[in-house]
């Protein structure tokens, strides 16, 4: 109805809608008072962001005019309240005709507030000035009389200039120099947004003009623009889509059509459709019919051109995809991400040409509900808490959806899209963008041809699967090819539609088709090897883990374990993680990629004896030891019960050791004591006025705070703004923090010693209470007088506070320390320590910190619930108790820091919550306990076994392979060719025992930083709905630490790559991809790290070698090729130290070049087997690959000269390729050789003639 309204909250914003369909004046605040007077009474009752007045388009008032109007009624609620009209505030006199005059004005000024509120400000200021000149003609009780109604008058005229609109205003009209007519005033203060009512998302198009347009086109008839900031790092993305300007006559077409066909249901030949395009064709001539006939009914004269483009729209936010619809018809993007909160943030992408961009389109969370139904409805697949994940490909528009919900995206739903590109990238095109070179290109194209193995490596992003597809069109469409993928990146439907007869494999089932059984990288391989004599591309084949696997992780500094998929969509940038590397010492590594994978439904969980456990894909590799004294991976699915898991021993520490903490960083709500001084001496320099303005302080001024009567305090934001408004530095070590009259603590608390001492006593014996008014103490609890002793001496020397003490009796009697400070429970809360025993957590700023300050946290930590038992039988064990999962896990990890392994189980008792224990017996760790960490208390003397070996960490081993690295031994490590095993710290010693000679393998695995676990569970795992799975990238280990308790964790998608190379290269072409930086660096992680046995990689013929470069520190990318190596055969261990590796080009950042290093070639083997095989000399193999380039060239000179861009687009350069082709067959066949200048005269006289005509007429009549 009319009027109606309703407030609605998205995107933590609150929105007031008023309907104004039907309504006798328009939908603007600006041009019609009433509507001004309407929405000012409403925002009387309602507290809200934004106003929104709908019509059959809404017009949206943001934060600023809404903020306006709300000031305005506030005062009119004020001024009501007072009632600012009532006698006593109109003067002394009790005469009719004295007051009656006063009342009508204040009442024309309320009135006028609420419709043209500086129309009421010029009335008061007309009112003051005529009772002002006839006061002063007045004395005795006139005058007396006439004051009190000007005090009222000064009043009002007070509050109205602190208006932000009336301050605008007075500020507008004194440049303007005159008052502007009507109304007009107001839209100058009023610009809004417009957009169709029955479209959700809001298109801002305001603040051009100090914008640099550098681009401008059209997609779907939307305009789109491409600006600069002078003040951003990324480009804008404007687009101007035709429904966000149409005239009002179109707008209300358009909801009358919506409405019409609202209901409307197919039969007869649409009752039905086979895909999405034949449901637009029938829906579209119905939007037209009923468009046409609305209009006709409402006489409305539209064009035929018009009825078209209003039913596109219509269809458009119907049967298609809203507003994001045109953005995935821009083929010159390539992602396009919505973040949650919805309606808050404004759309980003990446641009093919501009990279990274923000919209103009804030998407809204009512459009985002209709989008995820849509998406629902097509893939058949659930989406809601239990199903956080949608997650499949939208074949119509060639894009990949990604989209996440609650619980997982914590703020709400949030998108990503990856657009597929229409035609696959061309060797031109990347010669086009200098991506390489021409010789690289000839180069390239000849290896095709000459049937090598390649292997394109590069980080994310650096181009390896679109030059992947480049290479493609350069095998001869006489053979096949057979491509095996686990997620669809090459564009096969394209090559196909090419020409190329393409076989496709894919090793996990596509998304939303759930029968389809699991098929095995390997398998599929075998299979594929079986299809006969073929060309075999293999895509990235990877292995994962499952979304709710915890993974270590650092962010910004602080140590954190957190469910692999809640990366998702983060900056991996901005995350380091532990990692082993290839000398097995852990240490910190950047992440470098963040993989999601399609779905699986059939995983495993992995249990260890030391209570680790995990959940991955059955393809997934973990790491164990082999009998040769190497770290080897083992894929999960051959591993049983008693093998060996290799887990890490030691996390590094130190990275992030703090020196102190300033608490308002944490707390910057709370209130700055000791700010007197300070804060007196930049008043003096600012002066009193200004420095109650910069403060904000609304009633009264700065002085507020100095005032002894009724002492407040000012907030950190309030103090901050005076002292760097004066030029003043803060010393916070002189400032306390303090809320209500609850104790302060410093503002600069050291992370010293004593402060994690306290934060240990808090986590093991402590928890906070909040009262009713904010305040509330901190307790710690204990029976031992050391401890006490100690907690309250930190609590007056570290936080400054006199702690109070009180005796409790529960099981037992014990004392509770009482610290009563509002900042400190709220420092403890946010450093993450949990509040009762079952949440408490080490603070994740602890794991980052120096060995002696992790120390004294875990020695206050066990001197409350740990303990240590010695026993003539059993030895000594130390065990940590605690009914929080997570801060057993904790623990343990903390416990790595020292090299120490603990076991983690649980116990159910019959009262109370699950008991989970932390335990180590291991006799070397207990010593290292003991005179690293120890106990605050006394410490127990140790029981000193005779026989010092463990049973854990148990490193088995072949007499032969022990033989080898042990070449010299005393007559005491004889025992070991007897028992083969022995422990990894016996191992230890014996390899560092200077009477010993080992090899440095030896030596290196003995002194890895790892232990062996034994595998006590591997269960199968049939989820109910399938669920995506999801891998890291960290360069160059590849490995990183997660699962409960902390397990060894790496992908292996080189392993099928390999085998193809292996297996399928003998008379076959094998190209594929791999992430890395460099030959050596793929060899290093493949063979020692992956397990790729050397024979294998052997096979790789080439490794071609992409990087996304920054020029100079340029903030944009550019792709480039920055080496190609010959993998040589004769080396036997190391490629590297055997001279196995030949490069061929080389990249020189400096000039912008990759360099031919042709001289090398007179040492490659690859070029000799060549010579060998097809018959050719060095020269004749030269003469090819510049002839190649030549022509990949000359198609690039030709698309600039004509400006044709779409010349070195895959439909012509296949073409130009199979021509090229064709013309050297011919010379062979009629000369036996061919000459390499006659083909290529002959090639350009073809595209010339042919090729580019063709090209030139489809851009002209285009």
């Amino acid at each position: 109805m009319v009027g109606e309204s309703v407030v609605k909250s998205e995107g933590g914003k609150r929105r007031l809608v008023i309907n104004y369909k039907g309504s006798p004046y328009g939908a603007d605040i600006a041009q019609y008072p009433q509507v001004m007077k309407d929405v000012v009474e409403r925002l009387q009752i309602a507290d809200v962001n934004e106003v929104v007045l709908s019509e059959y388009y809404e017009r949206i008032y943001g934060e600023e005019q809404t903020r306006y109007l709300k000031q305005i009624a506030d005062l009119i609620s004020r001024l009501e309240s007072d009632a600012v009209w009532s006698p006593s505030h109109l003067g002394l006199s009790t005469q009719t005709k004295t007051i009656a005059p006063r009342h009508d004005a204040v009442i024309n000024v309320l009135n006028n507030l609420r419709s043209d509120p500086f129309k009421a400000y010029l009335s008061l200021l007309s009112e003051v000035k005529a009772a002002t000149a006839q006061f002063s003609a007045l004395s005795g009780e006139d005058a007396e009389d006439l004051q009190v109604y000007l005090k009222t008058l000064e009043f009002m005229r007070s509050e109205v200039e602190k208006l932000d609109l009336v301050k605008a205003m007075r500020q507008y009209v004194t440049q303007l120099g005159r008052l502007p007519a009507d109304r007009g005033i107001y839209q100058s203060f009023f610009e809004v947004s417009i957009k169709p009512s029955f479209i959700g998302s809001r298109i801002f198009f305001t603040g051009t003009e100090n914008l640099e347009l550098v681009d401008q086109y059209s997609v779907l008839g939307s305009k789109v623009y491409i600006y600069k900031h002078p003040d951003k790092v990324e480009c804008l993305y404007f687009i101007n889509p035709p429904e966000y300007t149409l005239s009002p006559e179109k707008y209300f077409l358009l909801e009358k059509t919506k409405e019409v066909v609202a209901g409307h249901r197919p039969t007869g030949e649409g009752a039905s459709f086979f895909d999405i395009g034949q449901a637009r064709q029938y829906f579209h001539k119905i939007y037209v019919a009923t468009i046409s006939d609305l209009a006709a009914k409402n006489k409305i004269s539209l064009t035929v051109e018009e009825k078209e483009e209003l039913a596109a729209i219509v269809s458009r936010y119907t049967i298609g995809y809203g507003v994001m619809e045109v953005l995935l018809s821009d083929r010159q993007l390539t992602d396009v991400y919505v973040d949650a909160p919805l309606g808050v943030k404004p759309i980003y992408l990446v641009h093919g040409k501009y990279g990274q961009c923000q919209t103009n389109i804030v998407f809204s969370d009512e459009e985002a509900r209709s989008l995820v139904s849509r998406f629902r409805a097509l893939s058949g697949r659930p989406f809601d808490e239990a199903h956080p994940i949608l997650d499949f490909d939208l074949e119509d528009l060639q894009t990949r959806i990604a989209v996440i919900g609650k619980p997982l995206s914590l703020d709400g739903i949030a998108f990503a899209f990856r657009l597929h590109k229409e035609q696959p990238w061309t060797l031109p095109q990347f010669l086009d963008a200098k991506m390489m070179t021409p010789t690289a290109a000839g180069l390239f194209s000849f290896f095709v041809d000459a049937q090598a193995s390649m292997l394109i490596v590069g980080s994310r992003g650096s181009g390896k699967t679109s030059l992947l597809q480049s290479l493609m069109q350069e095998i001869p469409q006489n053979l096949r090819l057979i491509v095996q993928e686990d997620t669809q990146e090459l564009p096969i439907p394209a090559l196909k539609r090419l020409g190329f007869n393409i076989q496709r494999m894919k090793t996990r089932p596509p998304l939303g088709k759930q029968s389809e059984a699991e098929v095995s990288a390997e398998d599929a391989l075998r299979t594929a090897l079986r299809l006969g004599d073929s060309v075999l591309i293999v895509g990235e084949v990877r292995s994962s883990i499952r979304g709710d696997q915890e993974v270590l992780v650092i962010e910004n500094g602080m140590t954190k374990r957190i469910p692999i998929r809640e990366l998702e969509g983060k900056n991996v940038e901005t995350f380091k993680v532990p990692t082993l590397g290839f000398d097995l010492r852990c240490k910190v590594s950047a992440l470098s990629g963040f993989v999601k994978h399609p779905e699986r439904s059939k995983l495993v969980e992995i249990t260890t004896k030391t209570g680790r456990k995990v959940t991955v894909t059955h393809d997934h590799s973990l790491f164990t030891s082999t009998r040769d004294f190497k770290v080897a991976a083992i894929e999960c699915k051959d591993l049983r019960e008693g093998d060996q898991l290799v887990i890490p021993s030691t996390i590094p520490c130190g990275f992030n050791d703090v020196e102190f903490i300033n608490v308002f960083d944490m707390l910057p709500e709370f209130r700055v004591q000791n700010f007197e001084e300070p804060m007196r001496r930049a008043i003096a320099k600012t002066g009193w006025r200004e420095a109650t303005r910069v403060a904000e302080v609304k009633t009264g001024d700065i002085y507020n705070y100095y005032r002894t009567n009724q002492k407040s305090y000012p907030t950190l934001a309030q103090f901050s703004s005076v002292m760097q408004l004066a030029g003043e530095k803060i010393d916070f070590g002189h400032l306390q923090v303090r809320r209500g009259s609850s104790n302060p603590i410093p503002a600069i608390i050291p992370v010293d010693e004593d402060f994690c001492k306290f934060l240990g006593y808090y986590v093991s014996e402590g928890y906070y209470r909040r009262e009713k008014k904010g305040g509330g103490p901190v307790v710690l609890t204990n029976s031992n007088e050391v401890l006490l002793a100690d907690m309250k001496g930190m609590s007056r020397f570290v936080f400054d506070v006199e702690p109070l003490e009180r005796e409790v009796h529960g099981a037992g009697t014990s004392t509770q320390v009482q610290i009563n400070s509002a900042p400190l429970i709220a420092l403890v809360e946010r450093l993450g320590g949990g509040r009762i025993c079952t949440q408490k957590r080490v603070p994740p700023l602890i794991f980052g910190l120096s060995k002696p300050k992790i120390a004294a946290f875990l020695r206050a930590l066990y001197s409350g619930d740990g303990n240590i038992t010695t026993s003539l039988r059993s030895g000594n064990a130390i065990s940590y108790f605690t009914t929080s999962q997570k801060l057993a896990e904790d623990v343990a990890y903390l416990l790595m820091v020292f090299g120490i392994v603990a076991r983690i189980n649980s116990r159910q008792p019959k009262v109370g919550n699950r008991l989970w224990v932390v335990e180590f017996k291991d006799r070397q760790m207990v010593e290292r306990f003991m005179s690293e960490i120890g106990f605050v208390q006394k410490n127990k003397p140790l029981v000193k076994m005779a026989w010092a070996h463990t049973r854990s960490s148990t490193v088995y081993f072949e007499k032969d392979a022990l033989r080898k690295h042990l070449t010299k031994y005393p007559r005491e490590h004889r025992h070991l060719f007897r028992s083969l095993r022995c422990s990894k710290n016996y191992l230890k010693r014996v390899a560092n025992d200077p009477r010993c000679e080992v090899s440095d393998e030896l030596k290196l695995f003995a002194n890895g930083e790892f232990y062996l676990d034994e595998i006590i569970g591997v269960k199968e795992i049939e989820l109910e709905a399938p669920e995506p799975v999801y891998d890291l990238s960290v360069s160059p280990s590849q490995n990183f630490i997660g699962g409960f308790g902390g397990i060894l964790l790496h992908n292996t998608e080189a392993k099928a790559l390999y085998e193809a190379m292996r297996v399928g290269a003998v008379g076959n072409v094998v190209m594929g991809t791999i992430h890395g930086e460099s030959a050596y660096s793929i060899w290093d992680r493949v063979v020692n790290d992956l397990g790729v046995p050397t024979t294998s990689f052997k096979a790789t013929d080439f490794a071609i070698v992409g990087a996304p470069i920054r020029f100079k520190g340029s903030l944009k990318r550019n792709r480039r090729i920055i080496e190609v190596t010959e993998v040589k055969k004769h080396w036997e261990k190391d490629p590297g130290a055997e001279n196995g590796f030949l490069q061929w080009m080389q990249f020189d950042a400096e000039k912008d070049a990759l360099e031919f290093l042709d001289d090398n070639l007179r040492q490659s083997e690859w070029v000799q087997r060549v010579r060998k095989i097809r018959g050719l000399t060095i020269e004749e193999i030269l003469g090819e690959v510049n002839a190649r380039s030549a022509a990949k060239q000359f198609l690039v000179d030709a698309a600039r000269e004509h400006s044709v861009p779409n010349f070195l687009e895959a439909t012509y350069t296949i073409r130009a390729h199979n021509k090229y082709l064709l013309f050297e067959e011919r010379q062979r066949e009629e000369f036996g050789s061919v000459d390499f200048k006659e083909l290529m005269e002959s090639y350009r006289q073809w595209v010339s003639s042919t090729l580019l005509r063709e090209a030139i007429a489809q851009k002209s009549s285009g």
